[in-house]
């Protein structure tokens, strides 16, 4: 009754000689495997294949459902996965189809997910975004992806598009924001603003970094780079120039030696709990994420201010410091930059603590994250956190 049911349904039948079950399940998931294949293909099937039993085009909607439901289903996941790689390796599928990248809609086997890699660095290479961007969405439903490794070569070909996509809407356009040195830093900070490449690469670099085999997407890797360094060696270039010509702080723009002044002296007025981060090296597009994570706790607005230069941990460090502006120097001794106001250094973490504690008293309270974050339980927090007004979250951390 079984094998009448499966030839009314699915076309499929077996020689009455084969008995075992396990025989006739081998030949089922063959069966219902390369017939999803070849249904689902454009492709003309080798002469090698032509004698293998296939189902009648008029099967093809049950195939593609049974194929559907045994990927998609938890329980019979690694059965499907286990099936298709020994139908795969019994007919040579990939020595058959070798070269080519072009299959169906539907990832039936392994090869084909790969092969997918190169149709995606073709697509690139001749900068057809569309079909790159379709590439990359219909991988997220693949079954091979729900592998762990396969998991994250499909992770970082997904932000190199994305990065190459910003890049490909900034190339023709970045150029119009460049008549000042404040045009381009609200063109870099809107929320729209090109921040977001250097999200885009840091992110691909990130999934770079963790994972291993990358050998397919080599190509891509490099295009990616390629271009990201050439688009912004090109806003950096101006933006010196402009910076060489009008100096810097841009007009207009909060000072970073404003920033504790006009935030956090106003908020410990209003005896409001305050919360301020210092993290080094945290990048605007970096505090920008930070800024999305916090978007449900609450009501977040993401201002900017031009850093004090040189840029380097202890001058910006010194510039976040209460009652800084105007009288904060930066001198030079020897290889090193040490910020003063008068004869008192704030180079170390010391003497910036010591002056927040003689503002503030115990009002004020240092916590180095890690540490704040190894407490097993809330109320170990709290007790470090006590009754302060002011919190000083430190991260030393680069990025």
């Amino acid at each position: 009754e079984t094998l009448s049911l499966l030839k009314d349904e699915l076309g499929f039948t077996v020689e009455k000689s084969i008995r075992s079950w396990g025989q006739r399940r081998e030949m089922l998931a063959r069966y219902v495997l390369i017939s999803e294949f070849v249904l689902d293909s454009p492709l003309e099937i080798p002469s090698a294949l032509s004698n293998i039993n296939i189902a009648p085009p008029s099967f093809q909607d049950r195939i593609f459902e049974i194929s559907e439901r045994l990927r998609d289903s938890f329980s019979t996941r690694d059965t499907y996965i286990e099936l298709a790689n020994k139908v795969e390796s019994d007919l040579q599928l990939p020595a058959h189809f070798h070269g080519i990248s072009q299959f169906g809609a539907r990832d039936t086997f392994a090869f084909e997910e790969s092969a997918q890699l190169v149709a995606l660095q073709d697509a690139v290479e001749s900068e057809d975004w569309d079909t790159a961007k379709a590439i990359i969405a219909a991988r997220k439903q693949s079954v091979w992806r729900h592998q762990a490794e396969r998991a994250v070569v499909w992770g970082v070909a997904e932000r190199c598009i994305s990065l190459l996509e910003i890049a490909v809407t900034m190339k023709d356009s970045w150029s119009s924001n460049v008549d000042s040195v404040a045009n381009m830093v609200m063109a870099y900070t809107k929320r729209d603003g090109w921040h977001n490449l250097d999200r885009a690469q840091r992110l691909m670099e990130q999934s770079i970094a963790e994972c291993t085999g990358l050998e397919e997407l080599e190509s891509l890797i490099e295009r990616s780079r390629r271009t990201y360094r050439s688009l912004v060696d090109a806003i950096q270039l101006k933006f010196i120039q402009l910076v060489e010509n009008v100096g810097w702080f841009p007009e207009g723009i909060l000072h970073q030696t404003k920033v504790y002044d006009q935030y956090v002296a106003g908020a410990l007025a209003n005896r409001e709990k305050c919360a301020y981060v210092l993290a080094d090296s945290l990048r605007f597009e970096m505090g920008y994420d930070l800024a999305r994570l916090l978007e449900p706790y609450g009501t977040v607005d993401v201002h900017f201010a031009s850093a004090a230069l040189p840029t380097i941990t202890q001058v910006g460090m010194a510039a976040l410091m209460p009652n800084v502006d105007g009288v904060i120097e930066f001198m030079q001794q020897g290889n090193e930059f040490v910020p003063s106001i008068g004869d008192r250094q704030l180079k170390t973490i010391t003497d910036r603590r010591s002056l927040l504690n003689e503002q503030l008293g115990d009002r004020v309270v240092d916590i180095e994250i890690s540490q704040f974050l190894s407490h097993t339980n809330t109320t170990n927090q709290e007790a470090e956190l006590g009754d302060a007004d002011l919190v000083v979250l430190r991260d030393s951390r680069i990025d």
